[in-house]
């Protein structure tokens, strides 16, 4: 998103190969989503977590501002649920009163803060990932909601 043009998805045919597989696996799949829904839930709250850090941090390397980089990394960890839901026509997770993107928010500013107390880049990156993907599950396990304003 930021400055990387043309995207890596059009330089990288590999990008496109994975997107049409897991396309005709998720159509052929479709009638075991009942069976497999816990699953990619948990997936789902791994992959938040690696995805809002990864955001952060290539934020934070183009120089943006601290509050520019809780945005961006919110987003790259929310928009490929969000492209999930929408192909399945429901009501994107992060539209919906779950803990979704709060725990992006929130593992977003541990990382940033953990990078002004001086903890190894690293440790920062793996904790930030496992607290968004703990924050995520535990609100799905003990059926945590925002509450409405």
């Amino acid at each position: 998103m930021i400055g990387d043009v043309p995207p890596v998805v059009f330089r990288d045919p590999g990008y496109l190969m994975v997107a049409l597989a897991a396309t005709v696996a998720v159509w052929l799949l479709g009638p075991l989503w009942s069976r497999v829904r816990r699953l990619v839930s948990f997936v789902d709250a791994i992959s938040l977590g690696v995805f809002v850090s990864i955001g952060v941090r290539v934020s934070q390397a183009h120089g943006m501002s601290w509050w520019a980089c809780i945005c961006l990394g919110v987003i790259t960890g929310t928009f490929g649920g969000v492209l999930r839901d929408v192909l399945r026509a429901e009501v994107p997770l992060v539209f919906r009163k779950e803990i979704y993107a709060t725990a992006g928010i929130i593992g977003a500013a541990a990382l940033l803060g953990m990078d002004a107390l001086k903890v190894p880049a690293d440790a920062g990156l793996a904790i930030s990932t496992l607290l968004v993907t703990a924050i995520r599950l535990l609100a799905i396990r003990y059926a945590l909601n925002r509450s409405e304003p």
